[in-house]
């Protein structure tokens, strides 16, 4: 009898969910450290206030935070006004934890802005190529 190793890999996945790392007195994934020690260093008032006191509510919280700063660090243009607003809500929704996140909130309602502007654009173009395509019929 052989070793089944997507039985393997299932299980090397859920232990790996299992697993924290401590990050400034907090518990979070480890393939979150980095980026959660980075968002501490950079914004030195970030936890300052954070009410939370049961660890795997204040995991699930700061897992999220990271995960939209690791987004916000990716190339914004692939994202739609949709996924920003969406980040947005999140991000007002940890400030209700005491997170100071105006950097983060501030940051994705630039984005937000930039899209619309561009998605404005585009539209304007493509109108502009539809009646120069109606006056050359």
């Amino acid at each position: 009898m052989g070793v089944d190793f997507e039985d393997f890999e299932a299980w090397s996945s859920w232990l790996n969910s299992l697993a924290v790392t401590h990050c400034h007195g907090y518990q979070v994934h480890p393939q979150n450290f980095e980026a959660l020690n980075n968002i501490f260093q950079n914004h030195l008032q970030f936890a300052e206030n954070f009410q939370l006191k049961h660890l795997e509510f204040q995991n699930n919280f700061l897992n999220a935070v990271v995960d939209i700063h690791q987004k916000l660090e990716s190339d914004l243009s692939e994202l739609g006004v949709t996924e920003i607003d969406d980040m947005l809500l999140k991000v007002r929704d940890a400030e209700f934890t005491g997170l100071e996140l105006s950097w983060m909130k501030e940051k994705l309602t630039n984005s937000r802005e930039k899209i619309l502007e561009h998605e404005t654009k585009i539209n304007m173009l493509e109108k502009t190529i539809r009646q120069a395509n109606l006056e050359l019929a």
